[in-house]
């Protein structure tokens, strides 16, 4: 036990003076002038030894209650963690998890205001010189600072649901840096009041620290039954007029609950275009397919909803794509030699969705080249390094590369090209003639094209063709294999966009490629799926830009994001990409929702933006696992503020002053105040 005042214990001394005076009262003598015997026969009736036990007896309770209110306001206590320390200044870092799970409902009520209740009750536990730190999932700049209780009461009150969502250790770090740059090396006590969700609360990584104490105040939150939508995708990835399209929406189930024809709705620019109905089994994940027409041009937004309560926010889910009118196509063939290109004229002469244009490499005009979503390079005997660069920048914008080589042609320049997009390069030439022996049929360019069960197909045959060159390093796709097992047609993802290689040249009379019917399929779908439209949907948290193609030379002003909801607008950061493209921020206040781009006063696309799913994971830790995992951990000092703690100020105000024994004493010294009463008042009534 230890003392808040301990100078105070001098006054322990006081306790001579009864002392003294039972001494003094042992001393003195009194003459009793009698005239009859009736006295001295009293006297004789009264024992001398009781009398001396009685002075005694009230001397010590005169000395217990001295020493009892000495000890009182001498302010005892048992210290508790870093209460035991003498703390250089009074910090308290008190962090509030706003998270979407905290949205929970609990015994308390809403998981949130739960939360903020026992900030405040921490806040008013402190003492008065105590200086506060706040801190959410935001990171807000704002909250980068000390603050007084008075200030610190008016921050908690304005504390509101986040889609954000941060680590643990994350946090911790943030009040070290806090405490570093404003406080230097001083003992501090760290707040953590969350619901703990395991998906958040990393306790594993947090680190030993002897200067830190910290607390863990879980908010109690009801187990709720949770199903959300995980993700979306369309079967086919172009998008045209009158096209049925399919969209696969992956449901899951985070409950041991049945779910019956649960609906699934899909929306299209406010339009309900198809809806379908599900079972879930406990805890099951299922892909459901919603089908409809394309029925305009242009920029599509939609959503896809479900409803289940009482968590929310992960019920929709948004995304936004084109309907293109046409697709653009470009050939580049070499301008020495004269290349016979009829194959590929033909194949897209007068098509409602492609155009196809043609040039030679000699007068090829670079700055066209973004105006295309496909480029052919077709049997180019070679590959300058500034063409390289430019081709290279046209398939991380997203663009579609299809290769051709030629026989014979500049290797070197072949491999350079193909080495600087991650693609496999080639080796010798072989001029075996051998068939193409095996089909991708998962490939989306044969979606539909063939009948899985149907009659084999007799392959084409190549005569003159490359051997790719075997690399771990490549990560690629086989379209088109040989009969020896070997690579004829191969995809490889390079930025936003990807590459097609061809092992062969099409022109050689002995390469049978352009007169089988694989030869429309593959090269009409490798252009029809060449759409450079922005992804579906971003992520908040995973994302932190978003990209648009910019229709203008140049930009005078910053481009406008605008919430279709409700027209809220954003001015982002950009960066002007290679190709006319714009690299926009994502700002860290904007929602779940559709949005458009304003560009120059006018629309030039749209965005879907979605909240992160990790908190429709509901798993939680107890805090039976809390305290295990953080002593695990190695850490020292440290408290788990429950609800079985009693009143949750008092055991704040423990932490910081240790456990208080003060009022044991004053119960004490008004005990020894009615001793003394009761043996002046009743000793010779009891021992007479």
């Amino acid at each position: 036990m230890k003392f808040i005042y301990p100078s105070f214990l001098w006054a322990l001394l006081l306790i001579v003076i009864p002392i003294i005076i039972h001494l003094v009262n042992l001393r003195r003598h009194q003459t009793v002038y009698f005239s009859n015997v009736n006295f001295l026969k009293k006297v004789k009736k009264e024992s001398q030894r009781k009398s001396k036990l009685k002075q005694l007896l009230i001397m010590l309770s005169r000395v217990m209650l001295i020493a009892s209110l000495v000890l009182a306001f001498s302010k005892p206590y048992i210290p508790t963690g870093m209460s035991e320390k003498q703390l250089a200044q009074k910090v308290a870092c008190i962090y509030v998890d706003n998270s979407f799970s905290m949205a929970s409902d609990g015994p308390e009520g809403i998981a949130l205001e739960s939360a903020k209740q026992k900030a405040y009750s921490i806040v008013n536990a402190s003492q008065p010189d105590t200086k506060f730190a706040l801190l959410t999932n935001d990171f807000s700049e704002k909250l980068y600072r000390f603050y007084s209780k008075q200030e610190i009461i008016q921050l908690i009150a304005g504390i509101e649901e986040s889609s954000n969502q941060t680590k643990l250790s994350a946090i911790i770090l943030r009040f070290n840096d806090m405490m570093n740059h404003f406080l230097n090396e001083t003992d501090k006590r760290i707040y953590i009041i969350s619901d703990f969700q395991k998906n958040s609360s990393d306790l594993g990584n947090l680190k030993p620290d002897t200067i830190t104490n910290y607390n863990f105040v879980p908010v109690t939150v009801n187990q709720t039954p949770n199903i959300y939508l995980d993700s979306c995708w369309f079967e086919n990835p172009a998008h045209h007029v009158n096209q049925v399209e399919e969209m696969n929406v992956r449901v899951v189930n985070r409950s041991d609950e049945e779910y019956y024809n649960m609906p699934v709705n899909l929306y299209i620019n406010d339009s309900l275009k198809a809806l379908a109905n599900i079972n879930l089994a406990g805890n099951e994940k299922k892909v459901v397919t919603l089908q409809f027409t394309n029925i305009n041009n242009g920029l599509q937004q939609g959503k896809i909803e479900i409803n289940d309560y009482p968590i929310v926010y992960d019920n929709t889910i948004y995304f936004s794509y084109n309907v293109n009118n046409i697709n653009n196509a470009l050939l580049i063939k070499p301008g020495e030699v004269n290349t016979d290109t009829r194959n590929l004229e033909a194949l897209f002469a007068k098509d409602e969705y492609i155009r196809l244009d043609i040039m030679r490499d000699d007068h090829l005009q670079i700055s066209r080249l973004s105006n295309y979503s496909a480029i052919f390079l077709y049997q180019l005997t070679n590959i300058s390094s500034g063409f390289s660069d430019e081709l290279k920048k046209f398939t991380e914008n997203g663009g579609t590369l299809v290769f051709i080589p030629s026989i014979p042609g500049n290797t070197n320049s072949y491999n350079a090209f193909l080495a600087s997009l991650n693609a496999s390069t080639f080796s010798n030439a072989d001029t075996v003639k051998i068939p193409i022996g095996e089909i991708n049929y998962d490939s989306p360019l044969y979606a539909g094209v063939f009948k899985k069960d149907g009659e084999k197909v007799m392959l084409p045959s190549i005569k003159y063709r490359y051997r790719f060159n075997e690399d771990s390093k490549v990560v690629e796709n086989a379209i088109l294999t040989f009969a020896d097992k070997s690579n004829a047609l191969t995809v490889t993802d390079a930025g936003k966009g990807k590459i097609y290689t061809f092992a062969f040249p099409f022109s050689n009379k002995e390469n049978q490629f352009t007169d089988h019917l694989l030869f429309m399929p593959t090269l009409y779908n490798m252009v029809l799926f060449s759409s450079t439209d922005q992804q579906l949907y971003y992520v908040l948290g995973k994302d932190r830009f978003l990209f648009i193609r910019n229709p203008f030379e140049y930009i005078n002003q910053n481009p406008v994001i605008r919430d279709r909801n409700n027209g809220k607008e954003f001015i982002p950061e950009v960066v002007e990409h290679e190709s006319n493209m714009l690299q926009l921020s994502i700002d860290k206040d904007m929602a779940a929702g559709l949005y458009q781009i304003f560009l120059e006063n006018k629309m030039i696309g749209g965005v879907a933006v979605n909240y992160d799913l990790k908190e429709s994971d509901l798993s939680l830790y107890t805090p039976d696992e809390i305290k295990t995992m953080v002593g695990q951990s190695g850490i020292k000092y440290f408290n788990l503020l429950t609800s079985k703690n009693g009143n949750f100020t008092n055991s704040i105000s423990e932490l910081d002053s240790g456990k208080q024994r003060w009022k044991y004493f004053i119960f004490l010294a008004l005990f020894f105040v009615l001793v003394e009463i009761a043996i002046i008042k009743f000793w010779d009534a009891v021992f007479k």
